[in-house]
């Protein structure tokens, strides 16, 4: 739908045209690894801004070039995501809860797939466009990156169970 809104309607074309940008996914797995030293704030916070810009690229693109390059952006975020999460989710709980607490993250996960489509759904319609919707998200994925880094850079670990 976003492809349509600069002028890609033909649905072959937009699968050619994000072939591409899919495999960036492989790039943000790799940039996980270099950061997997650092705090769980900063690659959060990595993840998310690399995310956000992607989508905010997306939503400001005027042509299916710019579409693409917005893609591949978001993608090299989306590489970055599951690692990062799960990454900071073990850290929030202590080993012999650890099953558990990736029990429920894995249910969290799966319920934000099923609801996301829903979310974009009324982004949509509050902004009109699927590209506001894009723009949307990556803003509120740019404050949360600053939030996440801001703690990284001064939080210590902690359990949530002791």
């Amino acid at each position: 739908m976003a492809f349509g809104e600069v002028g890609v309607t033909d649905p072959a074309a937009v699968a050619k045209m994000s072939f591409l940008p899919s495999l960036f996914v492989i790039l943000g797995a790799l940039l996980f690894r270099i950061l997997s030293g650092r705090s769980n704030g900063v690659q959060l916070g990595a993840f998310l801004a690399i995310l956000g810009t992607g989508l905010a690229v997306i939503g400001l693109a005027r042509n299916p070039g710019e579409m693409i390059v917005g893609l591949a952006i978001q993608q090299t975020g989306a590489g970055m995501a599951v690692p990062s999460l799960i990454a900071w989710a073990q850290t929030k709980f202590p080993f012999e809860h650890r099953g558990r607490g990736m029990g429920i993250w894995t249910g969290s996960f799966f319920f934000g797939q099923f609801i996301s489509p829903v979310l974009v759904h009324q982004a949509n319609g509050a902004t009109g466009s699927m590209q506001g919707a894009f723009l949307s998200a990556g803003v509120l994925s740019l404050a949360v990156a600053l939030a996440a880094l801001g703690m990284g850079m001064t939080r210590r670990r902690t359990p949530l169970m002791a």
